[in-house]
């Protein structure tokens, strides 16, 4: 029984999201519902989260009821508002409207897609639900802060191992990294405040919930692109069949699935922004993209990616391109002239030609490393993400001319340009590259971009098919069935 009390907080959480988020986009459709569940987990956890943190910064101890109670008035204010407001919220062209006019061999294909998609999801939530925490990085980063703070029931604070040695009260603890973000510890600390005790089985169960929740956020973005159904699920069948996605939410611990994740909340928001001509969604997404930030230190450059989206997704394609030429003469010049400044609260920012030390991210000498044969010999011939990067670099390739004339297909594209940038400039021109002969590394490193780029090729496919001649609707888009 107690094993279930876990479940009550994730469930708390997603029943939360999942209704307010059915306040911004009612509607009782396959999309509308894919979408509520989906992105509703995404959003519940963020709000959980920060009000978990809020406890800690107030210096109101570690409570679960107070925390519960917030939630649960929200999810009767937010069902009591979307009641009022559910009269003429059903969509036409759902999914039961596509069955009737498809044939035998699409619907069967859809259903056993449905029954793949749900087994894959069954079998692995099965192993992460029995499987106690042994992914080496849950032991060394993710999970001690969560295992201090429920074990002795305070806020206790990390330090730094200086620190910890001049600490007089010894009340501090450390660990090698210390100042890692606190999202993920958090997470850990919620799901495991009502059974006030450290559990090494039932911390992994939000890892299970990430999983489950790509696929309706999948499907939902998918279908608010212009994909029917069986394309949709197809786009959903995808992203949970990738080896080293489904790998990350066998094995509960690293934090990678959870920058993935919010990764590609963000780019789908962005995708529903430009199908539902709702600015809304644009704030949505760069509010994933700031908590992306909080969950890795590689999320920092992640939220400016999102952001770049943003930006892409507001401004016509002349402006888009001129900013982000602009942005990279002028990195050109600061690195010739050369910058080093502390500001308060944030720390050193320095940039040179010989290299950059930035607050979060950290200290990095510029080093040319030639690893091209290694990343795409890691990427192209590993079993651990199929096709998927092939496919990327010909969809995104053929929608250049749809990206010009889309403002959801040039978000699209930049999001995956400016990724693929970010991971180029880590590894490529830095003394981060050393450490891409660990295969391991390299695929953590590229499971946001996969992320996003199963999130966005919908939107981008659909606007490359697209008669150059038909103009996008300004009037929101609902699925087609």
């Amino acid at each position: 029984m107690n094993a279930l009390l876990p479940v009550v907080s994730i469930a708390l959480s997603w029943l939360a999201g999942a209704l307010v988020v059915r306040l911004l986009l009612p509607g009782r459709s396959d999309a509308h519902l894919a979408v509520q569940l989906g992105y509703g987990f995404f959003a519940g956890m963020a709000l959980t989260v920060a009000l978990v943190a809020g406890f800690r910064i107030l210096g109101l101890g570690m409570h679960w009821l107070p925390v519960a109670g917030i939630l649960v008035a929200l999810s009767a204010a937010a069902l009591f508002q979307g009641r009022r407001r559910a009269a003429g919220t059903d969509s036409a062209g759902g999914l039961r409207a596509w069955m009737s006019g498809a044939g035998r061999w699409q619907v069967g294909l859809l259903i056993a897609l449905a029954a793949w998609v749900l087994a894959r999801v069954l079998l692995v939530g099965l192993e992460a639900g029995l499987r106690p925490l042994y992914a080496w990085d849950g032991w060394m980063h993710w999970s001690p802060k969560a295992k201090v703070w429920i074990e002795t029931g305070q806020w206790l604070e990390f330090v730094s191992r200086s620190g910890w040695l001049n600490d007089a009260s010894r009340s501090a603890y450390t660990i090698r990294n210390w100042s890692y973000p606190e999202f993920v510890p958090l997470v850990q600390t919620w799901v495991l405040l009502p059974l006030e005790r450290w559990d090494p089985v039932t911390f992994g169960y939000p890892w299970i919930a990430v999983f489950v929740a790509l696929v309706p956020a999948a499907y939902g973005t998918a279908r608010f692109s212009g994909f029917s159904p069986l394309a949709a699920l197809l786009t959903a069948w995808l992203l949970v069949s990738l080896p080293f996605v489904h790998v990350h939410a066998a094995l509960p611990g690293y934090a990678d699935l959870w920058l993935g994740a919010y990764v590609g909340a963000a780019a789908g928001s962005l995708m529903l922004a430009a199908s539902l001509r709702q600015l809304r969604w644009v704030l949505i997404a760069a509010v994933f993209g700031v908590v992306c930030a909080w969950i890795k230190v590689p999320g920092a450059a992640w939220m400016l990616v999102v952001l770049g989206g943003v930006l892409a997704y507001l401004l016509p394609a002349r402006v888009t391109g001129l900013l982000v030429a602009g942005a990279f003469v002028a990195l050109a010049v600061v690195l010739l002239i050369g910058v080093d400044l502390r500001i308060p609260g944030a720390g050193r920012v320095a940039l040179s030609t010989a290299g950059f030390d930035l607050p979060v991210i950290g200290q990095y000498d510029w080093q040319f490393n030639r690893v091209f044969a290694v990343i795409l010999g890691q990427l192209l011939q590993g079993g651990n993400w199929h096709f998927l990067w092939p496919a990327c670099v010909i969809v995104y390739m053929i929608g250049i001319p749809a990206a010009i004339r889309d403002a959801g297909a040039r978000a699209a594209w930049l999001l995956a340009a400016l990724g693929a940038c970010f991971l180029f400039a880590a590894f490529v021109l830095t003394s981060r590259g050393a450490a891409i002969e660990s295969t391991q590394i390299t695929h953590r490193a590229f499971l946001p971009l996969a992320i996003l780029a199963v999130m966005t090729l919908p939107a981008l496919v659909t606007a490359t098919l697209r008669p150059k001649g038909r103009a996008e609707s300004p009037t929101r888009n609902e699925p087609d069935s």
